[in-house]
């Protein structure tokens, strides 16, 4: 307790402070003690924080700014609280909701999960994840696994498709509807392309200037057919793994009925009932329109067999929204190709909101099996 009055007291005791006296300098300590808390803090945006060792690196950072604003340094705990600064910089590294243009003048919102910056000084490996259908970057505490990727060794970058229906990164609410509605494959196969282009040429300037020396896609559901198409067509992706893919453009519609498809095209609109939010999202016609346009270029199972680089497919096999089915004639169509199955649903276990750090055992030994494909 000594080290710690000390911050705040000194010989020359002047007034009295909870039974001591102190100087009017170290009135002024006070105040930077609670400066440097409020810093520190500000300085966890940047790091990513995680459990007990968030607040001992909090304060050390207090200690230290302490130490310069308010004169009190020259001590053991002090030079201790260089050492510790160092073994902050080893901290993960996270950017939250980067905003860059996307198609058609909505933004994409981008999150960053890195190794630390003192780690990286060559060459790294960056992957990408495209969610799927009604998704989002933050889908089911999605920070969970790309804490995981990011422990690996990887830059893992997750986003929001800019027509996904929310209009900003940090919520879970579709405010957009309008924009839900307008969203089709080909502005989705432009998005991609426009967070790989920032990835190559844009990422490096956030963490000292590494180049991505690999490059690797996860797609989810629809964002795994996106992801399919998009490697065929990217000479930069090296390595895909699709989680849950669906083997062709035509979510949700593929099920439908003839007639519902000519209602569809009648009304200019038809109606997807969310089942987490309960809206009613609008899908307007020209997302077919988009389909029968470029019903060449979105073959799925065309372009997973022109693939020549390493593909692996994941797939549950109780999945019930997109069937394992969907898997075997992706793998049909690469036979190069890897499949792996558990014995899960179509979000590996998962759901929105997820509360708690742990993840469930099929994510998790989804997670594991794609950390070791990329590795």
């Amino acid at each position: 307790m000594r080290g710690f009055e000390s911050c705040f007291f000194s010989a020359n005791e002047d007034k009295v402070l909870g039974g001591r006296k102190a100087s009017p300098l170290r009135w002024w300590g006070i105040i930077c003690w609670f400066l440097g808390f409020v810093v520190s803090f500000a300085v966890g945006g940047i790091i990513y924080e995680n459990g007990w060792f968030d607040w001992v690196c909090r304060y050390v950072l207090m200690r230290i700014i302490n130490g310069y604003w308010a004169g009190v340094s020259h001590r053991p705990y002090d030079y201790a609280s260089f050492i510790t600064y160092f073994a902050v910089k080893k901290m993960m590294v996270v950017r939250k909701n980067i905003c860059i243009d996307g198609s058609v003048g909505k933004s994409i919102w981008l999150d960053v999960f890195a190794p630390s910056l003192s780690g990286m000084t060559g060459d790294f490996c960056t992957l990408i994840y495209a969610h799927g259908f009604c998704g989002f970057k933050d889908w089911g505490n999605f920070d969970l696994i790309a804490i995981q990727f990011a422990n690996a060794g990887f830059v893992f970058v997750k986003f929001n498709f800019s027509h996904n229906g929310m209009s900003n990164g940090n919520t879970d609410v579709f405010d957009d509807l309008e924009a839900f509605g307008q969203n089709n494959y080909s502005k989705q196969l432009a998005d991609l392309r426009i967070v790989t282009d920032w990835v190559s040429s844009e990422l490096p300037s956030l963490l000292n200037n590494c180049r991505t020396k690999r490059l690797g896609l996860i797609g989810h559901s629809m964002g795994g057919a996106v992801s399919i198409l998009h490697a065929c067509n990217d000479s930069r992706i090296e390595r895909l793994v699709t989680w849950a893919a669906t083997s062709a453009c035509k979510t949700p519609w593929g099920n439908w009925t003839e007639d519902a498809l000519v209602q569809w095209k009648h009304n200019g609109v038809a109606y997807y009932r969310n089942g987490r939010t309960k809206q009613d999202m609008p899908l307007y016609y020209q997302l077919h329109e988009d389909f029968l346009q470029h019903e060449s270029a979105f073959d799925v199972t065309q372009a997973i067999s022109q693939l020549s680089i390493p593909v692996l497919l994941c797939h549950g096999s109780n999945d019930t929204s997109v069937t394992i089915a969907q898997a075997a004639l992706l793998h049909n169509s690469l036979p190069t190709s890897k499949l792996f199955v558990l014995p899960s649903d179509h979000v590996f276990g998962r759901s929105h909101p997820w509360v708690g750090n742990d993840l469930p055992t099929a994510t998790q030994a989804l997670v594991k099996e794609t950390i070791q494909f990329f590795s």
